[in-house]
């Protein structure tokens, strides 16, 4: 909020979008502050965050032992992102295509 208030005393009546990182109560602060603004999420902070989940169960992976270990894994993994997908949030419905996408690399 600090930010913006500075922001309006420089001049600025208006921002036609706000790219922001997913830090909750930004939209809203945003929204009372500048009220027309479109708020999008940033792709890089999407892509990052998809990338630690991938990274987090890839690790049951490559911990285990046996190769039927392995491979159970990976159905879990790929379960558990399919599950992940289907129950995400509104910003969660990029980051689950993206980690579909990954996903359905790792199928082929």
């Amino acid at each position: 909020m600090q930010v913006l208030t500075e922001i309006q005393t420089r001049g600025v009546k208006d921002i036609y979008i706000a790219s922001i990182d997913g830090l909750k109560g930004s939209p809203e602060a945003i929204k009372y502050s500048i009220s027309k603004t479109k708020i999008k999420l940033c792709i890089v902070h999407i892509a990052i965050n998809s990338l630690k989940a991938v990274t987090a169960d890839l690790k049951n992976i490559y911990k285990s032992v046996t190769a039927e270990e392995a491979y159970m894994e990976l159905d879990n993994l790929l379960i558990n992102g399919i599950i992940n997908i289907l129950l995400s949030e509104e910003c969660g419905k990029i980051t689950g295509k993206i980690y579909l996408l990954y996903l359905l690399t790792l199928m082929k």
